[in-house]
């Protein structure tokens, strides 16, 4: 979290001879750590569209189940009568 801090808001580095210091920010750093939460982003959110996509044909498949039962049961229906 100190590392994200400093990232965020920089370091405060004396320059030499100078009374004040200067905010210094590690843009390397920063774009390396932004690259790397974008890519376990990326791993998170493929994970949760395949698990959805499970869920959709699961959904499916349990709908076209009741859809023969039912039509199984019309049939049954219409040769006993």
């Amino acid at each position: 979290m100190d590392l994200l801090h400093r990232l965020r808001t920089g370091e405060i580095k004396p320059p030499s001879g100078a009374k004040k210091g200067v905010r210094t920010y590690d843009n390397a750093t920063a774009f390396r750590l932004l690259s790397a939460h974008r890519e376990a982003v990326a791993r998170e959110r493929a994970i949760r569209d395949d698990e959805d996509a499970e869920a959709v044909l699961a959904s499916i498949d349990a709908k076209l189940d009741r859809m023969r039962e039912r039509a199984l049961k019309a049939a049954e229906a219409a040769n006993e009568a």
